[in-house]
């Protein structure tokens, strides 16, 4: 089945410098798969398990498609900078937490029973 992809285009202002950053980045959402294989590898360290999902969650380059496995996710990764690599995590995050309207929908739906 195929997977929704959400691109975005990169600031000229972030891509400046850098040799060969892409003009967009697509991303999707994580299986619950991919998130415990991102805890893994990051283990007790959350800013590495952070990378290693945003990584997951990168699909494309360009329109081009990546995974994990190809080396030039790492050379795009690298390559990016600390504030391209903070905005792709911010997207990740969006991207995989519920609104404010879902979370107060989720809560005041709680019903309490006798178990």
């Amino acid at each position: 089945m195929a997977r929704v992809v959400h691109e975005y285009a990169i600031p000229e202002s972030l891509r400046q410098g850098s040799e060969g950053l892409p003009s967009k980045v697509g991303l999707r959402e994580l299986t619950s798969r991919e998130e415990i294989d991102a805890n893994k590898v990051g283990g007790l360290d959350f800013m590495r398990t952070q990378y290693e999902a945003v990584k997951r969650a990168i699909c494309e380059l360009d329109g081009k498609k990546v995974s994990i496995a190809d080396v030039e996710l790492d050379k795009f990764w690298d390559a990016a900078g600390p504030r391209l690599r903070a905005l792709l995590i911010k997207t990740y995050n969006r991207m995989s937490s519920a609104t404010e309207e879902e979370d107060r929908a989720f809560f005041e739906s709680e019903q309490v029973k006798a178990g």
